[in-house]
């Protein structure tokens, strides 16, 4: 008699919290969904399960992140959550989204005002270096600095640009322009960091972190076939015989493996990443800094990051990155970046790759 038995996946409804949504480009009420392992016997569940994971979705879209609970205010029932207003979900679970956007929306009021002020007067010398301004006149460099942040709300380095552009009046010349900058830069490396993070999600589905099933069998099989070789069936050769044949096959679907990951990473991780414009040092730092251990990043994008040293020296090779070896700190090969790349969960945001 045989009994069927293992472990299958089951999810429970968590609630409802508000978020902003990257797709939608605004704050939308996300459902949570928490998921669970349970043992079965003949597919009937033996127990509630054990807890893995909690994930998000956007009922306007259909974006689903893996998320954590304890990010959140808390989490409102989708009866109590489906009765409120949008802006009072946001102040009930997610006060901090609701402190950026409000911050923001003053800022956004300020650059309307500035533009509504009398301009300068014609012929007016413009203020000295350190000096603050007093003229009048809009300064449509705030008003550009306000909207190049909207779309970075969720981010604790947005969240202190934007309580410094709310000081604009008081700054003098000098501060200003350190404070421009400040802001081009975050929105800069903020951009190619999610461009990166999209292109690794995308090109890890394709990462050929094994030698192939046909190479997998094999080296079971021969091992396996020198059982039935009669010369070998002794206490002593037999053994030897058959660990060595394991040895040697392990070597070879080694060498496979290198072979496709070589093959993989030339036909297909370049052209894409340079189609993409797709910064190299950005896109190994990225992979270095991720918990390969961690269950809730997606596994396609663990193996490609546990594989990362595999195909570095391959862009060594092309020139893509500066370097002596697979070993060798990865240096951009044409220009660096400004700030050295963020790793996930930093910055207040969701993180490259586990998404919050």
């Amino acid at each position: 008699m045989f009994i069927v038995w293992g472990t299958k996946h089951k999810t429970r409804d968590a609630g409802v919290v508000a978020e902003r949504c990257d797709v939608c480009m605004a704050p939308q009420p996300f459902v949570v969904t928490d998921h669970y392992e349970a043992g079965h016997i003949y597919w009937i569940s033996l127990t509630q399960g054990t807890y893995k994971i909690s994930s998000m979705k956007c009922p306007s879209c259909g974006n689903e992140l893996i998320c954590n609970k304890d990010d959140y205010d808390q989490v409102l029932a989708r009866d109590i959550a489906a009765r409120l207003p949008i802006h009072e979900l946001i102040e009930r679970t997610n006060h901090r989204l609701g402190q950026s956007m409000r911050m923001r929306e003053n800022l956004e009021a300020m650059a309307s005002q500035q533009a509504q002020a009398p301009p300068r007067a014609p012929g007016s010398p413009p203020p000295l270096p350190g000096a603050r301004p007093t003229t009048g006149g809009p300064d449509p460099r705030f008003a550009l600095a306000v909207a190049k942040l909207r779309d970075f709300d969720d981010s604790d380095t947005s969240r202190e640009l934007m309580a410094r552009l709310s000081q604009w009046q008081t700054l003098d010349t000098d501060l200003r322009e350190k404070l421009l900058t400040e802001v081009d830069e975050f929105v800069d490396s903020s951009m190619r960091i999610n461009q990166t993070i999209g292109f690794i999600r995308t090109i890890a589905n394709s990462y050929p972190d094994s030698a192939g099933c046909l190479s997998g069998f094999f080296v079971f099989l021969v091992p396996m076939a020198l059982f039935f070789i009669p010369a070998l069936q002794s206490w002593l050769w037999g053994p030897i015989v058959v660990i060595a044949a394991f040895v040697a096959g392990f070597v070879v679907m080694q060498k496979v493996s290198a072979r496709r990951i070589r093959a993989w990473t030339i036909n297909k991780l370049i052209p894409e990443a340079d189609a993409d414009q797709i910064d190299y040092t950005l896109f190994v730092g990225v992979l270095l800094g991720v918990n390969t251990s961690d269950q809730a990043i997606d596994q396609h994008v663990r193996n490609l990051a546990t594989g990362v040293k595999n195909f570095l020296g391959v862009l060594i090779e092309q020139g893509r990155i500066e370097g002596e070896g697979a070993d060798a700190p990865a240096t951009p090969a044409k220009s660096d970046p400004k700030r050295p790349p963020t790793p996930p969960g930093k910055d207040g945001g969701r993180g490259p790759i586990s998404e919050r």
